[in-house]
């Protein structure tokens, strides 16, 4: 041990009394240090310099592209960027250069899918493929003798379909297992009248929770509104009732089944059919249509002595904005409301043009403007609030909120529409149509076109929660009596 201690002791005096020693470490270790700092500094460069969508082109200078992801549903599809084929299959991403391309997706069994698009220089932009079937296998879910309605749940999981009109009961079709539907009945209770054979009982909606359904049973000029729980019938309240009002329009609010805004007389107002004591306030007054976005949020169009006020109301703000007026003389003013990357969007139509505003509460932004040179008759926003589309029968514009891209086109074949509501939303990016009897899916921009048979006319036509089952009405190939159809989307 004594030897080991004069052994280190005796190099540290060296090396104390080396200082071309002490220099040589001092300059390896700074050399060291210099070129780890120097090392981190180019990764994170060049990490930056990828994600903000940098290559280098043919002649050796930076040129800055975008991110493109491609996503498809089934996933696993290849991919076709300007005729080349990717070294990946979806789900995926890719920068790519700014400009003109064409993108294809193909995959084993399904139907190809392709969309040319313009890329800006930074743009994140996303391809959302819906792959469908080459061969689409369809079953009858479940036959009806007849039938008079139908809407599917907000979670795609159940149907609830009225029969016969005049009968105080509903179908409640159970399509979470997609490939085995379960069918129960449930009777309608607390009406005040026996039904007669000219009555109509027809579903409004789903409340979000999918568990409520908004009910109305219409005798001679009287009609009332009933909720009504899937899970327990005895649980069903007659709105009217309770509340002693004549009710023109109603949606719920929330899941409870409780909460709802209600339209009587022109006056908009929040209820709670569970506080018998509530006097409700109005939200506003003579009203000539409102549309509900959440919880919290409406939009609606007033007659007012000034002319016809289009306003925005925001329940937890408490504070009612009118956004734009007009004159009464005015046609085809109509609203609606969304909100997309937490602002909130108001569209305004009057005539043949549309005007989107920006924070309809607080700056009222004009935002954007369009056309539907055939006048809007119906004014609404896709789910996830980037699209809003007016319509007038078969055609369409629609406007992309993120892109700032306007599209105008018809239903595919331009069939003629003779529904009294408008063509609804598949998914976040697909339109839906039943006109003229032919069951259409088509994308935002009316591209991808995909026929996938005949269908009734009128019924609720619902993906499946897990997407690997489309669920319409038609006719029964032999019976030729109304169906549930159900047809394969997901080969498997």
């Amino acid at each position: 041990n004594n030897l080991r201690v004069k052994i280190v002791v005796s190099r540290y005096n060296s090396h104390m009394h080396d200082p071309k020693g002490r220099q040589r470490d001092l300059a390896k270790r700074t050399l060291t240090y210099a070129t780890m700092t120097i090392s981190v500094i180019v990764l994170v460069a060049v990490s930056l310099f990828l994600v903000l969508g940098y290559s280098v082109d043919r002649d050796g200078q930076p040129e800055q592209g975008g991110l493109v992801q491609f996503r498809s549903f089934p996933t696993g599809a290849s991919v076709h960027i300007d005729g080349a084929k990717q070294n990946f299959t979806t789900n995926n991403k890719k920068n790519t250069s700014p400009g003109y391309h064409n993108v294809a997706m193909d995959l084993k069994g399904y139907r190809g899918w392709s969309k040319n698009f313009d890329l800006g220089r930074g743009e994140l932009l996303w391809l959302n493929a819906l792959l469908i079937p080459k061969q689409i296998t369809t079953e009858s879910a479940q036959s009806f003798d007849q039938l008079a309605g139908t809407k599917v749940s907000p979670d795609k999981n159940w149907i609830a379909v009225v029969e016969n009109p005049s009968q105080a009961k509903l179908k409640i079709i159970d399509i979470r297992d997609e490939k085995k539907p379960k069918v129960t009945e449930l009777a309608i209770p607390v009406i005040t009248a026996k039904p007669e054979p000219g009555d109509v009982f027809r579903v409004v909606e789903w409340d979000v929770g999918s568990r409520y359904i908004l009910v109305t049973h219409t005798s001679g000029k009287k009609t009332e509104w009933l909720s009504l729980d899937r899970s327990d019938a005895a649980n069903t309240r007659n709105i009217s009732v309770l509340k002693n009002i004549a009710i023109s329009d109603a949606h719920f609010v929330g899941d409870s089944g409780n909460l709802m805004y209600i339209m009587t007389d022109g006056a908009v107002r929040k209820i709670d059919i569970s506080d018998s004591r509530q006097v409700p306030k109005d939200v506003a007054k003579n009203v000539k249509e409102f549309a509900l976005y959440r919880d919290d949020r409406i939009g609606y169009v007033a007659n007012t002595p000034e002319g016809q006020v289009v306003s925005f109301y925001d329940e937890t703000e408490d504070q009612t904005a009118k956004v734009r007026g007009f004159q009464s003389t005015q046609k085809n003013v109509h609203t609606a409301i969304s909100n997309y990357f937490n602002e909130d969007y108001q569209a305004i139509s009057r005539g043949t043009m549309v005007e989107v505003i920006k924070d309809p509460l607080g700056l009222r932004k004009s935002f954007a403007k369009f056309e539907l040179t055939s006048g809007v008759k119906w004014l609404y926003f896709s789910a996830s609030g980037r699209f809003v589309v007016a319509q007038n029968g078969s055609s369409l514009s629609v406007y992309d909120l993120e892109r700032l891209q306007n599209f105008v086109f018809n239903i595919p074949d331009n069939p003629p529409y003779r529904l009294t509501s408008h063509l609804k939303w598949l998914d976040d990016y697909h339109l839906v149509s039943d006109a003229g009897g032919m069951l259409t899916i088509f994308e935002y921009d009316g591209t991808n076109i995909e026929t996938i048979g005949s269908i009734s006319e009128g019924f609720d036509i619902s993906l499946s929660s897990n997407g690997k089952r489309l669920f319409y009405i038609d006719k029964n190939s032999k019976t030729k009596k109304p169906a549930l159809q159900s047809s394969v989307m997901v080969i498997e």
